[in-house]
């Protein structure tokens, strides 16, 4: 996008262009920061659930005074030339019939009619969920949310549906969990669906990338955010307040992907190893696990097993508990099945000031090496990974405070694989 915007400038400055961006990101202040850090002032449009159909990044398209596209798809290596050699200076094309557009009519909720079929009402929430986001329009509360999920559901679960409801409402199970209605489990049934919305359109590159965000290394073409440090710093440097960030960036977002494979080279001590410690019995401290799998998992073609996994581990204070930071960052004690592997076994989750907030670990584990001279083997799944997770908590600010453990399982499973590539391929 920067070069983009560079070499419009002087069209956008002349009146002679108006350029417009559409992101398909989950978050959308994180494209805000970015744009923000380039100086890219041109509108960027939000499309978390993609409902442009696109299957990869960039789509470049060139609309003239018509509202005709010309000359079709842009070639992102030959843009500068399109632009000002072949489309720029031609006349305007006569508009044809209107095309059917294969994407939903998402507008704002208040211009809508009520939604009769369970498809309508699918786009009926769709629109809830996006406009609930704009100025001008009420935000969605606990029930809301709920009812949005229940009519994608609903839509996704319908025969001969298309994968893309499915993957809709994976993202509308994302935004749940980012918002103050989560629900346990928000994230690992977001993760679910979005792997059955791609086994089913294994091309879908959009798809593929949502996922791989929060995915193993071995599973990621590149790091996603590494670039949010540098551009929070480079903004404040310039003396300006960069755009907030909402979510937290969580460790898969940040780190490069790899095709080593990972071998533990550091023997860590059991923190606890006659299990002394007392157990949380009254649940201060609860624990949320999230699994993604490789993306592998929706191919038999791929070799990689679908074991290889990136966990994501989050402590969250219930009511009236809270951690001490004095005492130090909590630890998690991590065991896995004979023949997996994992970089470390003893982690350190997260420690922020606030004692009422929630802590974050992430690790990944990996399954025996399948033979690769020959045929791709299924993995060795389900699999469970045990742990301990080592913490200091009180019981309200002026209540008993005391080292407490939580023992705990994950259990790793590929989700269900369903055959052929769906409709609307």
């Amino acid at each position: 996008m920067p070069v983009w915007h560079e070499k419009t400038r002087a069209l956008r400055e002349s009146g002679e262009l108006v350029v417009i961006g559409i992101t398909q990101e989950q978050h959308p202040d994180r494209c805000s920061l970015y744009a923000q850090w380039q100086g890219i002032d041109w509108p960027i449009l939000w499309d978390p659930f993609n409902l442009t159909g696109s299957a990869a990044v960039p789509v470049v398209l060139a609309v003239d005074e018509a509202g005709v596209i010309r000359p079709g798809r842009l070639d992102v290596r030959r843009f500068e030339e399109q632009i000002l050699e072949d489309w720029m200076p031609s006349a305007p094309a006569q508009p044809g019939p209107a095309a059917h557009r294969p994407y939903p009519d998402v507008v704002p909720p208040s211009t809508r009619a009520a939604a009769a079929s369970e498809g309508d009402k699918a786009q009926a929430a769709l629109s809830r969920l996006l406009w609930s986001r704009t100025a001008g329009e009420e935000g969605l509360d606990g029930a809301a949310h709920a009812e949005a999920l229940r009519a994608l559901e609903q839509a996704a679960l319908a025969q001969d549906a298309d994968p893309a409801l499915t993957f809709h409402h994976g993202v509308a199970l994302r935004m749940r969990y980012d918002s103050e209605y989560r629900r346990a489990g928000d994230f690992q049934r977001a993760l679910d669906a979005w792997m059955s919305a791609l086994g089913r359109r294994p091309s879908q590159y959009i798809w593929r990338r949502r996922i791989q965000q929060w995915g193993p290394r071995l599973d990621k073409p590149y790091p996603f955010y590494d670039w949010v440090e540098e551009a929070q710093a480079s903004m404040i440097a310039a003396g300006k307040v960069p755009h907030q960030i909402q979510v937290a960036l969580s460790g898969a977002e940040v780190t490069s992907g790899t095709r080593e494979i990972p071998v533990r080279k550091i023997q860590d001590p059991h923190p606890d190893p006659e299990a002394a410690l007392k157990r949380d019995g009254k649940h201060l401290i609860e624990l949320e696990s999230t699994v993604c799998l490789h993306t592998g998992v929706t191919s038999k073609r791929v070799r990689e097993p679908a074991g290889s996994s990136r966990i994501h581990l989050v402590l969250r204070p219930t009511a009236g508990a809270q951690f001490e930071p004095a005492a130090g960052p909590a630890k998690i004690w991590i065991e896995v099945p004979t023949g997996w592997n994992t970089p470390r076994q003893l982690l350190t989750a997260s420690s922020p000031a606030d004692p009422k907030a929630e802590l974050l670990a992430e690790f990944e584990v990996r399954p025996p090496q399948p033979d690769l001279t020959g045929p791709p083997t299924s993995p060795t799944l389900p699999a469970t990974i045990r742990g301990t997770a080592f913490y200091f908590v009180c019981e309200g600010a002026s209540g008993e405070c005391q080292f407490l453990a939580q023992d705990f399982e994950i259990l790793i499973q590929a989700p269900p694989v369903v055959e052929g590539p769906g409709p609307g391929k």
